[in-house]
């Protein structure tokens, strides 16, 4: 089967309307960096996508694949399972062991697993922190954009603007459809840095979940295990 060239058909997440326009140049960058940093996780329901993202950690950084606890649950993440993506066209596979820390969250709707240097993935999403206490002030009506892959097929890059920020749920009016399930939402005038996580619909608008909120819960996690991880 090829991965990237799916023919399903599929009901159309949200399509909300808000397009923006990006220059050629800033669409050149941002896939340039997306196919570095975005990849289509792989599961026998179906695809989603996931990203790779370094993830503050005290005074050191911890290097991450996320997306969302619904493509990827507490029972994908056991050790001796295997994860299968899509990643710069080929398949890559990541195996669960002791030594990877993995969390997940059903109601942040989020699933993170550490990557290693010997993953060999070349780039990583920063993340957008400036001001992190006050995100709803920094961040309303900002252009946005999420790199994703619906439908199960290539890389995409839709935009939209940051509608409402409701503790840790983002309102976005980026159009999406099913398989976009845990892209990153970019922040296009921060350097391309990530604020959240894309999980789905609601309302009148597409959802997704705060970094911040995530940034949180990973940290409070590794304190509470107590374990001393190697952070490369």
């Amino acid at each position: 089967m090829d991965i990237y060239n799916e023919s399903k058909t599929l009901e159309l997440e949200k399509d909300c309307g808000d397009k923006l326009e990006i220059d050629k140049e800033t669409e050149t960058k941002l896939f340039e960096k997306g196919k570095l940093t975005t990849c289509k996780i792989i599961t026998e329901n179906g695809n989603g996508t996931g990203f790779f993202s370094i993830i503050p950690f005290k005074n050191k950084k911890i290097k991450m694949l996320i997306t969302n606890n619904h493509v990827l649950n507490k029972e994908s993440i056991q050790i001796g399972n295997i994860i299968k993506c899509a990643y710069k066209k080929k398949i890559k596979i990541i195996e669960i062991t002791e030594k990877r820390f993995c969390n997940t969250n059903a109601y942040l709707d989020y699933t993170c697993i550490q990557i290693f240097n010997d993953d060999k993935i070349e780039d990583f999403y920063e993340i957008e922190i400036e001001n992190n206490k006050n995100p709803k002030d920094n961040y309303l009506n900002e252009d946005i954009c999420i790199m994703q892959y619906p439908k199960g097929g290539p890389l995409t890059l839709k935009a939209g603007r940051l509608k409402k920020i409701d503790e840790e749920e983002i309102q976005h009016s980026v159009t999406t459809f099913k398989g976009s399930s845990g892209s990153p939402i970019i922040l296009l005038l921060r350097d391309y840095k990530i604020i959240g996580i894309h999980r789905g619909f609601n309302n009148s608008l597409n959802i997704g979940t705060s970094m911040k909120y995530i940034i949180e819960d990973i940290n409070k996690k590794i304190m509470e295990d107590k374990y001393e991880w190697e952070l490369r």
